[in-house]
């Protein structure tokens, strides 16, 4: 299993390496899939293995097809079965099934059995970019997630469902730091935006009103009428430099509450387990009562 994760990273950096050069101009979402890093979804069976499949293209469709392609070339290699074109071509028009929608909770199945190739494997999920190169041009770059039964025969996929909602744990997130569920949400442009915003609001605030107070304590301290009055002119200005400033503090954070509440996150697993705050009874030989669980 190390051994399999460690592969996944290194193909994934070495496209990376490769794609420096390119400009990501579009994404099928805001971040890669979690199980692009390695972090794959839990299994209930060991009847299958999960395969990541890299491909890309002129089109979606077309770096979609390339991708089934070279997981049937490759199934085919694994049984000394050489598969053509021709082949695939004939498995792709009668599974007329390929496309996925990201809030789809059932996947693909595919069952095959031709020119002696025997496999069965699901289409979990896909992540892609369309990437510009330095001469312009643009391509769609693939990762495509398959479950792969052990034995095409008998075999016990887990239906894996994503979402792209956080609820509560993304607002708590920001109701303490503002910009925290924006990164929890894996926005983290926007998370950096906020939280710089608000961290320099919030030292100006209190900047212009140290100022303010030094001002005013100079006033009276002085007793020189002209460096009073100037005093007392600067000590206003920093008041009002405090309160836009502060009113421009509040009006950031209340913007980003607002915007965790309704912004769109990156897809990520779904919980078989969704609700957050549940109680039940407990009970033993000494006490009668109930248990209280929160999960963050």
């Amino acid at each position: 299993m190390q051994l399999h994760k460690v592969s996944i990273l290194l193909v994934i950096s070495l496209l990376a390496f490769t794609a420096k050069s390119q400009k990501v101009i579009k994404a099928s979402d805001i971040a890669k899939t979690q199980w692009m890093s390695g972090d794959m979804p839990k299994q209930s069976s060991q009847s299958y293995y999960f395969k990541i499949v890299t491909s890309s293209g002129s089109s979606l469709k077309e770096a979609q097809d390339n991708a089934f392609a070279a997981l049937l070339i490759e199934l085919g290699n694994a049984q000394g079965v050489k598969i053509s074109s021709k082949s695939i071509h004939e498995i792709k028009t009668e599974s007329d099934n390929s496309s996925y929608k990201e809030q789809e909770t059932t996947q693909h199945s595919y069952s095959i059995e031709r020119d002696g190739l025997k496999a069965s494997f699901d289409k979990v999920d896909e992540y892609w970019e369309l990437v510009q190169s330095d001469n312009s041009t643009t391509k769609y770059n693939l990762w495509v997630l398959y479950a792969v039964a052990n034995n095409p025969e008998k075999y016990n996929f887990d239906k894996i469902k994503f979402t792209s909602e956080y609820k509560m744990s993304a607002v708590w997130r920001s109701a303490l730091v503002p910009g925290w569920g924006q990164f929890y949400k894996k926005n983290k442009k926007k998370g950096i935006v906020i939280l710089s915003s608000e961290l320099v609001l919030v030292s100006g605030f209190f900047v212009a009103d140290n100022l303010r107070a030094s001002y005013n304590q100079k006033a009276l301290d002085t007793k020189n009428i002209t460096l009073r009055r100037s005093y007392i002119k600067n000590a206003d200005t920093f008041k009002l430099v405090r309160n836009s400033v502060g009113i421009a503090s509040v009006a950031v954070y209340v913007y980003n509450i607002v915007d965790v509440l309704t912004a769109k996150g990156a897809k990520h697993y779904a919980s078989a387990d969704t609700k957050r705050f549940q109680m039940y009874p407990d009970a033993n030989k000494d006490y009668i009562g109930f248990a209280c669980n929160f999960r963050f």
